[in-house]
């Protein structure tokens, strides 16, 4: 075919999506409680062996906030007789990839590489996870990197942005109205003796599950969990009610002040749902309509009609507990108040109409065919199946996704934007030069503005 045969004012017709099957999982429990997800995926000759466990720092203590985090960052600092660099060398040696990191809901460790080499290195791994020796040197360098990490923030207008809306719109009951990684004052007097509790408290057979992926048979597998981790013994905490409830029930506007700031981060939105909602699917829908994809409504607006942004978008951070609904850009100092008017604009346009067929069913085609790509690698379903154990999904949970998008009609967008978006209680941050920006936000008439420094942050 000739160029000039191709029109190229017309884009081409989207390919039929491709046909999708989650991989069979096998799950058994030890003994001992430890839940075994396993998962043979022959493509490539390589293995994802990953430890989750079932508390993460949603479970700490106000005054030890950011414990889950440093036991995250010291499990493979040493174990036993060996330290860090021992233990560095010997992954090394065989290839492997250790990574660990504390979320909200979870502790979360995993050794990825070739097949035989993750089998050589399952023991020390599991005893990372099991017996890890947190050694005081390597503890005060974590947590100096911390605390410098958690200044920097202060100093970042992105970070201070986002670390504002979370301050502002969770009460200072509940612990998601600060970091997952701890504040200033916790980490500053953190003990070794505190950590080595938090991770004998909560890293227990019952509640850690042990997921296996890859090129490894239902036999080995088995035979990799019992070894490492079959002998495991230690009893299971009660967990803790978990506080989400919000500062305000009224809506607030709150301007972080960067004088001399020639951009604003703004930050807007509410507390959200848990990953368990029975409308998941449809919000997923309506987020990626309305700021989830970079044909939202959000980013046409404010980027292309009226270009006041690089870029724009809303999340729904989908946890245990109910986490945040946020929209967030960067404009000009200039046009703030232009652009949060806008993005209530569309807001309230979701709550009040049908979107169209068509711009509906871009958004349901893309949101189904870009899920697959997520599972093209061990590591991708490892992490989904670390969502199932973490949130008691089903199977059918990843089967039926791209059947139950698909089958979103219109009306549903509308309802479910109008059930659990309120723009009306919106919180409002803006980390920008407050001179500026405070009257164009009063004129807005959405709720009286405060000013404060970003030492109201401060430690925590």
């Amino acid at each position: 075919m000739s160029d000039a045969s191709i029109d190229r004012r017309t884009p081409p017709e989207p390919a039929p999506l491709r046909p999708f099957d989650f991989p069979a999982f096998s799950d058994h429990r030890l003994e001992n409680g430890v839940r075994l997800l396993h998962a043979p995926v022959p493509a490539l000759p390589i293995a994802v062996v990953g430890v989750l466990m079932d508390g993460g720092a949603a479970v700490e203590r106000p005054d030890q906030a950011g414990v889950a985090n440093l036991v995250a960052e010291l499990l493979d600092t040493g174990t036993g007789d060996l330290d860090s660099a021992a233990v560095a060398e010997r992954f090394e040696s065989l290839g492997l990839r250790f990574r660990a990191h504390a979320g909200w809901d979870e502790l979360f460790a995993s050794l990825a590489g070739p097949v035989d080499a993750v089998e050589e290195g399952v023991d020390l791994f599991s005893r990372l996870v099991r017996k890890p020796a947190f050694p005081a040197d390597e503890l005060e360098r974590v947590r100096a990197e911390e605390l410098a990490e958690i200044r920097q923030r202060r100093a970042d207008p992105r970070s201070l942005g986002t670390d504002g809306f979370r301050h502002f719109l969770y009460a200072d009951s509940s612990p998601f109205h600060r970091s997952a990684s701890g504040t200033e004052r916790a980490l500053s007097g953190m003990s070794r003796g505190e950590v080595r509790d938090f991770h004998r408290r909560w890293v227990v057979p019952e509640r850690t599950t042990l997921i296996i992926v890859g090129d490894v048979s239902g036999s080995r597998a088995l035979r990799w969990a019992q070894r490492g981790f079959g002998a495991w013994t230690g009893g299971a905490p009660e967990m803790p009610e978990i506080d989400s409830a919000s500062r305000s029930e009224e809506a607030t506007v709150t301007v972080i002040d960067r004088p001399g700031a020639v951009q604003s981060e703004i930050r807007a939105g509410q507390i959200g749902v848990p990953r368990r909602v029975e409308a998941y699917i449809p919000l997923r829908v309506m987020n990626t309509l309305l700021g989830g994809a970079f044909s939202s409504r959000l980013n046409l607006n404010l980027r292309e009609r009226h270009g006041f942004t690089y870029g724009a978008s809303s999340v729904f951070a989908f946890r245990r507990h109910p986490g945040p609904f946020l929209v967030s850009t960067a404009v000009q100092t200039e046009v703030t108040g232009a652009a949060l008017t806008e993005i209530f604009v569309e807001v309230r346009r979701m709550r009040s109409t049908v979107p169209g067929e068509q711009e509906l069913s871009d958004i349901r085609s893309y949101l189904a065919g870009t899920y697959p790509l997520r599972l093209q690698t061990v590591g991708g379903v490892a992490s989904r199946l670390g969502d199932l154990a973490l949130h008691d999904l089903e199977r059918e949970d990843f089967d039926r996704f791209q059947e139950r998008v698909l089958s979103v009609e219109p009306e549903t967008v509308r309802e479910v934007a109008d059930r659990f978006l309120a723009p009306d209680r919106f919180t409002v941050v803006v980390a920008g030069d407050a001179d500026r920006v405070a009257p164009q936000l009063e004129a807005l008439g959405h709720a009286p503005v405060s000013v404060v420094s970003p030492d109201v942050l401060g430690r925590g």
